[in-house]
């Protein structure tokens, strides 16, 4: 690195070098002075450590939990090539790295150390430089610490390399059982521990500073110098000034193990704060102990109220001042409402358990069937340290190649198979909804007494004749949905006929309900704006939609439930409502405007349009309805623009940010609102009024007054890929349907039901666009015959499934959900090719029986999948992407 004096100080330099002691036989000239020929690129630079610990500090006193001595070369496992120990800052990556070939540690499972720490991972101040200058030898002894908020992202060296196309994969991501004590596979070691597992070596959860000691000349040293200016001006503000300050010597890392005696009286809910805590780097370790003496200090009463509050905390000073601030301010817990349940969440991530703090979530029908064991669930995801969990090509390589055994999916598996230690309880495995697989989360138990895994899946319903493990695993998932239950004597009649013909059901999912239950619903839902009209519920093992009928022979609180919307035979039944039929406008979006401009919707057109959407935004002081801004933020800024405050800074700044977020998805995902559109639930005809290719629809704005919509009408469902996913209906006038409201009526004549040339949409809760705007009507001649959504035959099993299978249909779905990666490759095709490309068409076949696989259990392979060589710039990704396809 060369010197540059408008970014280097040289009287600094002179000070701290002279402070050192390093002038006493070198000059200043001499240092600055270059005398190799200049072939770094500026970005990077590369020093030899000789020494690693990793611990934690605490108030300037370094806890040293692993220590080793570093070789500067070992050997590369896969080519015996030497492999050189190295502390490298790469500027343009912003990362320090660390290789660390570790001396005298001859398992590989932590040989060589290596590791990548973020810049903005870094704690403020977490960097800090110490030198020493030894003048008999001319050398400079320097100590470098460098404390993060979470873990450095580890790599573990393959055995051998893989090769994945023409790219070769020479390490994975690291896991925990890389840095245990004996070589263990990361999916046999056994129960995962939120806080410390006595076999692991390395506490890669808690111990997150890494210090380096490094031997260097004189001029490599002025080569850390200026790389710690650098950082200074990029904001990290490393403390290296004082570089001969001396600092205290490290001292041993308490063991988690060592602090049982102090939780032994302690309830579950103090106990579960503390590892939470620590699981947030909130509480050190070697803070435990006055941790504890705080509380003691505490009426038990406010004891988990100061906890809770410590997540919000900045920390400043000892545990015990800032428990002390943070009680004085914190405000006692309210009373929870009725339909909220207290919940725990785990993060797992490859190398740690991270611990959420209780939260009031809606709860569900089986929360609330289990009170009194609430806190004994525990929801549980799955995420990198990003709080992602991206599955790509070569993380599905290397778990084929090592057959499940190591790597990110064994995590998983591990997690599944042997269970959470959390807080001095075993957490298992339970099931998980449709929803929460798709974010990669389950729900684990403790059990205890009769509360066991197998009653609870017992009190969901009989499910011992369904024999395809996806729908198993699905059917489960419906006393998981988020409800509010209706304390009413509601009477339920099941076995009313569905509407069938030509293999399709006209009235999938629909049932019926008074007008009366659905004011009662609304009261449930505190919904006061308009009458509704339809609600989505639940009843034990059914699922689906109730609408209101205008037949005498209905009770007040009485339901009418198909056959279609039983999923299992229950014998409970517990009326819940998830959601409310309601009105909001329909929105465009990338498909929808690539379909619309495919089938002749002029591109001028769809311009207009999105110019319209950029004047809103950037007018939403005027234009902006409440309910779009309070999709956006939960902050009142329509009331802040009412009452004349909008000049206020923080709720200016609190519109700009508005405004970057709504500008930003209408440049990146094309959300266009139109006015003259609704965005509604769908419900059949039950009056049978309406003919073929014939809808109803009745809008009721909150506050305004009910709309019939006639005429021509665009309708559509997301996620739409097909040309013929996009339809034209006539929505009519019909007297017999006016006591509906903000519902879609769907006519069940014809060969075909509607709601699934919509993308194989139904009526059990979907939602469909129906927009009237002239300007985006399509000409009939246009439209295009519907794809055939038909899902795929599933494979059966011969006999009744257990949760093993289950467990393995979890890890499968995660690996093999790749409707995402499908929908990317058709925009990307479409916007090149057109929707009605062959490929395009090919894609949407794939896109449905993705959207499928989660109840099918029949998975699209990665190889049918093409290989884009190159995305449109709107889609901000990056071309060329390396997964194992066929290349188009």
């Amino acid at each position: 690195m060369d010197w540059d004096d408008d970014k280097f100080d040289r009287a600094d330099f002179t000070a701290h070098f002279e402070d050192l002691g390093i002038l006493s036989k070198h000059t200043v000239d001499e240092l600055l002075q270059r005398t190799t020929k200049n072939t770094r690129t500026g970005a990077e630079f590369g020093f030899k450590p000789t020494n690693l610990s990793v611990g934690s500090i605490v108030h300037s006193q370094f806890y040293c939990g692993f220590q080793t001595k570093v070789d500067r070369e070992g050997t590369n496992i896969q080519t015996n090539e030497p492999l050189a120990s190295s502390f490298w800052i790469r500027f343009r990556e912003e990362w320090f790295q660390i290789r660390a070939i570790c001396s005298g540690c001859y398992s590989l499972t932590y040989n060589p150390y290596e590791c990548r720490i973020r810049f903005r991972d870094v704690i403020p101040g977490g960097i800090k430089l110490r030198a020493r200058y030894r003048r008999d030898c001319d050398r400079v002894t320097a100590e470098l610490s460098i404390t993060s908020r979470r873990p450095a992202r580890y790599t573990h060296y393959l055995d051998r390399v893989l090769s994945i196309g023409k790219d070769a994969i020479f390490d994975r991501h690291g896991t925990e059982a890389d840095f245990l004590e004996q070589p263990t596979a990361e999916l046999e070691a056994g129960v995962i521990h939120t806080v410390e597992d006595p076999e692991r070596a390395i506490n890669l959860g808690l111990w997150t500073t890494h210090r380096l000691r490094l031997d260097l000349t004189a001029r490599q040293y002025k080569l850390l110098w200026m790389c710690m200016v650098r950082l200074r001006m990029i904001n990290l503000y490393p403390d290296f000034q004082d570089a001969t300050a001396v600092e205290p010597p490290p001292t041993f890392m308490p063991r988690w193990s060592s602090f049982e005696y102090l939780m032994v009286n302690e309830t579950f809910t103090i106990r579960y704060l503390v590892e939470a805590l620590l699981s947030h780097c909130k509480v050190l370790l070697p803070e435990v102990p006055d941790l504890f003496r705080a509380l003691s200090r505490m009426p038990a009463s406010r004891r988990s109220t100061a906890l809770e509050g410590l997540f919000m905390w900045t920390r400043r000073h000892t545990i015990a001042m800032d428990l002390k601030e943070v009680i004085r301010r914190v405000s006692p817990p309210t009373v929870s409402r009725e339909h909220l349940a207290i919940t725990r969440r785990c993060l797992v991530t490859p190398t740690r358990c991270v611990l959420m703090p209780p939260a009031e979530e809606t709860s569900n029908s089986l929360l609330r069937r289990y009170k009194c064991y609430v806190d004994r669930f525990l929801r549980v995801q799955f995420v990198d340290d990003d709080g992602d969990f991206p599955v790509r090509g070569e993380t599905l390589v290397i778990d084929d190649k090592l057959q499940g055994r190591e790597g990110v999916f064994a995590r998983i598996r591990r997690a599944l198979a042997y269970g959470l230690q959390v807080a001095g309880r075993h957490y298992i495995f339970l099931t998980f909804s449709e929803s929460q697989v798709r974010e990669r989360g389950c729900w684990m138990i403790a059990e205890t007494g009769e509360f066991t895994v197998e009653n609870v899946l017992r009190s969901m319903g009989d499910l011992t004749r369904e024999r395809v493990v996806a729908k198993h695993a699905a059917r489960q998932s419906l006393a998981l949905s988020t409800t509010r239950a209706v304390t009413l004597d509601v009477k339920i009649t099941r076995g009313y006929p569905d509407v069938k013909r030509n293999g399709y059901i006209f009235t999938d999912g629909a049932g019926h309900f008074t007008q009366m239950l659905a004011d009662e619903c609304a009261r449930v839902l505190n919904y006061t704006s308009t009458p509704i009209s339809a609600v989505q519920c639940r009843d034990g093992g059914v699922k689906g939609v109730l609408s209101v009928v205008q037949d005498p022979r209905l009770a007040d609180f009485e339901i009418r439930e198909r056959d279609s919307m039983i999923k299992v035979y229950s014998e409970d039944h517990n009326f819940c409502i998830l959601k409310a039929a309601t009105y909001s406008k329909a929105t465009l979006n990338r498909q929808a405007i690539l379909l619309m401009e495919s089938l002749g919707v002029p591109t001028k057109t769809l311009l207009e349009f999105l110019r319209a959407e950029k004047r809103s935004i950037e007018g939403l002081e005027d234009s902006f309805a409440p309910e779009r801004l309070a999709i956006v933020t939960v902050f009142p800024l329509k009331q802040a623009f009412t009452h004349h405050v909008a000049d206020d800074p923080f709720v200016d700044a609190v519109t700009s940010l508005v405004k970057c977020r709504l500008l930003s998805e209408l440049k990146w995902k094309a959300w266009i609102e139109i006015q003259d559109s609704a965005f509604l639930m769908g419900v059949p005809d039950e009056t049978d009024s309406l003919s073929e290719g014939e809808v109803f629809c009745q809008i009721h704005p909150p506050h305004g007054k009910p709309q019939v919509i006639t005429g021509q009408c665009v309708i559509y469902r997301n996620p739409c890929l097909h040309p013929g996913d996009v339809r034209v209906v006539k929505a009519v006038d019909c007297p017999s349907l006016r006591h509906l409201r903000n519902v879609i009526v769907f006519n069940v004549r014809g060969e075909r039901d509607l709601p699934n040339m919509l993308s194989g949409g139904d009526l059990d809760g979907d939602m469909y666009s129906l927009i009237w705007d002239p300007r985006l009507l399509i000409e009939e001649d246009r439209v295009y015959d519907p794809m055939d959504y038909t899902a795929p035959t599933p494979e059966r099993c011969s006999s009744p499934i257990t949760i093993d299978q289950t467990k393995e249909h979890f890890v499968d779905f995660i690996k093999n959900d790749v409707l995402g990666r499908v929908c990317n490759t058709h925009m990307a095709l479409a916007d090149q090719y057109g929707p009605d490309d062959d490929g395009c068409i090919e894609l949407a076949k794939l896109a449905s029986k993705a959207v499928d696989f989660g109840k099918t259990g029949v998975r699209v392979s990665q190889l049918e999948i093409p290989r884009v060589m190159e995305y449109p710039d709107f889609m901000g990704k990056a071309s060329n992407i390396c997964v194992p396809t066929c290349v188009v």
